[in-house]
């Protein structure tokens, strides 16, 4: 979905942060398909572990 027209766009320049009030952080992960928690575990975790020292 990231590839649509104009996902990038409102992803990045506002919109979804206008729709998602409380959110925090975008992340986009590079080269990863439907699974990315298989594709990408230690990228995903990471970014799990950076958000939970934020709290």
């Amino acid at each position: 979905m990231y590839h649509f027209p104009g996902a990038k766009e409102y992803i990045h320049k506002g919109g979804f942060k206008k729709d998602v009030p409380l959110l925090q952080d975008i992340v986009v992960i590079q080269g990863a398909g439907h699974f990315i928690n298989q594709e990408k575990a230690l990228e995903i975790s990471e970014h799990i572990h950076q958000f939970i020292s934020k709290i």
